[in-house]
């Protein structure tokens, strides 16, 4: 029986994960069948529905909590409603795939991972990243010590997103800038090879309206080891990253964050390049983490063992502790006058 989908949302990278699922779908079995979409918009839900072939357009979300014929809900709105969608589909009890960043801060994290786990439901961030070929196959390098010590990590992603003045990214409260959009996929990358730092400088530009058009981070390991990390809106970076060792150094090229292949240079000279197998022509990668929630279901396990919730949380407990140090605050958070949305 295939997994049956719920998507939440009815954007840009809704319409992603969703065409990739049709995607998988046409490689010998149909592993997940997409029932219904729920947008607060009505007429979004039923343009997505239309497009995608989609037999329910749901306008809200509760019926989407309620849906008998759901078994797990892909939530792809908002990041600043993430929290608030996700513990509205758990007490439905339904299992979640929650998009990056997870949530505004560490304390929705926490309700939303207490939550999932008072009700033994599945729920993982949606970091397709970490599922990614390339990723898979240069962690076992370094675990294999391609590389020899680590080093250094140099990692940074920079969009401009100013060309859309109305980009969701630009608006303050909805959790906009740099950091929590973009920042959260080289953090990321750097947690997955050394973990937390043991401590951090961060600077930022601030906009006017608050957000951050760019944050620069240098993060010390106890080992000696080094992560220097940017993030950027107002511009197009390299969207590299290199991981630098005692043996020699493995060079992602762009985008390192999504499909993407990867050159081991050694010390001595020598060079060997990986090159993951060709996805489909259409498909974006987003799928990865599905054949994983899918797998994970299967197994009768409540999270991932590839993304597990605790590293979610400490990624957004280091990106808390960077957003006090260069003063970036959210409304509704403390030290913020607006309090209108709520978010504690």
């Amino acid at each position: 029986m295939p997994l049956r989908w719920g998507i939440l949302g009815a954007g840009s990278i809704a319409r992603k994960f969703v065409s990739d699922l049709k995607i998988i779908n046409q490689r010998g079995r149909i592993a997940h069948e997409i029932v219904a979409v729920a947008s607060r918009d009505e007429s979004r839900a039923l343009a997505f529905a239309t497009e995608f072939d989609i037999k329910e357009a749901i306008a809200g979300y509760q019926s989407l909590a309620e849906h008998e014929g759901i078994d797990v809900i892909y939530i792809a709105n908002v990041h600043s409603h993430h929290r608030d969608a996700a513990l509205q589909m758990l007490s439905g009890n339904k299992h979640v795939l929650c998009e990056k960043p997870f949530a505004i801060n560490a304390n929705q994290t926490r309700e939303m991972i207490e939550a999932a786990r008072s009700r033994n439901l599945f729920l993982m961030e949606a970091m397709w990243t970490r599922f990614l070929p390339h990723v898979i196959a240069l962690l076992d390098e370094i675990s294999n010590g391609a590389i020899g010590e680590i080093i250094s990590i140099d990692a940074d992603h920079g969009q401009w997103l100013y060309k859309r003045r109305d980009h969701r990214v630009l608006d303050h409260k909805l959790g906009g800038g740099a950091l929590l959009d973009l920042g959260v996929y080289p953090i990321t990358f750097a947690h997955l090879i050394l973990g937390l730092p043991q401590k951090f400088e961060a600077v930022a530009t601030l906009a006017a309206n608050g957000i951050d058009d760019q944050t620069s981070m240098i993060f010390s390991y106890p080992s000696g080891a080094t992560a220097t990390l940017h993030t950027t809106i107002q511009s197009a970076t390299g969207i590299r990253a290199v991981v630098a060792g005692t043996k020699g150094r493995i060079e992602v090229e762009r985008s390192f964050y999504a499909p993407s292949s990867f050159t081991i240079y050694g010390n001595d000279g020598s060079e060997r390049t990986f090159k993951p197998y060709p996805f489909e022509d259409g498909y974006v990668g987003l799928g990865e983490q599905a054949i994983e929630v899918e797998r994970c279901l299967a197994e009768g396990l409540i999270e991932s063992p590839m993304r597990p919730l605790a590293a979610t949380l400490e990624v957004m407990e280091l990106m808390d502790s960077i957003r006090e140090r260069v003063g970036l605050i959210y409304p509704g958070e403390v030290g913020h006058s607006d309090d209108s949305r709520g978010i504690s």
